[in-house]
């Protein structure tokens, strides 16, 4: 089985374990792939709809995986105890949505020696919840496929967090891990980011709402400040 770059970059994070939850798994492609490499011992396919996770099943039992990898019906980790599963993932959903789930999950997830999560969007209120709820960021990946970015965090619980080790707004935004790496993804990115600002920027003048023109040309220009920081951070 192939899986797409970012389904595989994701399977390439997690650390050899005995037991995966994969939530919202739609057709367990990633369950299936890494028992098959040996890297995880047994798997729970996780779905909050019907239609998808009978999908899933049906692509675990054409693999002969169905003992296991088991399916669970469930709005995130309500179908999982705490400390059942060594590694969550979280893929392919907005980043509001997957704070929600972590939060009300909390007692699963922290009990995890690790999660995996891929926020589709909100990527710099994603980061500031993880800091806020005292998860340490272990790994970061990003890649560029069919025309979009995709981020993907790796994060572990901690009781408590020195303030020195908190993120400032600028690794919150583009990843502490990607700008230490001078990531090269990251840096077209962001190549990418200042033009689309600066082309919205150049458009706030013509706003009717006085007010609100200024508020977003104040906005605007703090996302630049912090754009050009991180270039000037992966700069070789």
């Amino acid at each position: 089985m192939k899986l797409s770059n970012r389904l595989e970059a994701i399977a390439s994070m997690v650390t050899p374990t005995d037991t995966l939850a994969d939530i919202g798994t739609d057709h367990a492609y990633i369950p299936i792939v890494l028992i098959q490499r040996g890297v995880i011992e047994n798997a729970i396919a996780i779905d909050v709809r019907e239609g998808p996770l009978r999908r899933a099943g049906d692509n675990i039992a054409h693999e002969g995986l169905a003992d296991r990898i088991d399916t669970r019906l469930s709005d995130g980790t309500e179908a999982l105890a705490p400390k059942e599963a060594d590694t969550i993932v979280f893929a392919g959903m907005g980043g509001a949505l997957m704070m929600r789930l972590i939060d009300e999950g909390r007692r699963v997830c922290r009990g995890a020696r690790e999660l995996i999560m891929q926020p589709q969007s909100e990527i710099f209120e994603f980061r500031d919840f993880l800091d806020r709820q005292n998860y340490s960021v272990t790994d970061e990946h990003m890649l560029y496929e069919d025309g979009k970015y995709y981020t993907i965090i790796k994060a572990a619980w901690q009781v408590d967090v020195a303030e020195k080790h908190r993120l400032n707004d600028v690794q919150k935004r583009y990843g502490p891990i990607l700008l230490r790496r001078k990531d090269p993804v990251l840096a077209a990115y962001l190549r990418k980011e200042r033009q689309t600002l600066l082309k919205i920027q150049r458009s706030i003048p013509r706003e009717n709402a006085a007010d609100a023109a200024e508020s977003r040309k104040k906005e605007i220009n703090r996302q630049l400040e912090c754009n050009e920081l991180a270039a000037r951070i992966c700069s070789p």
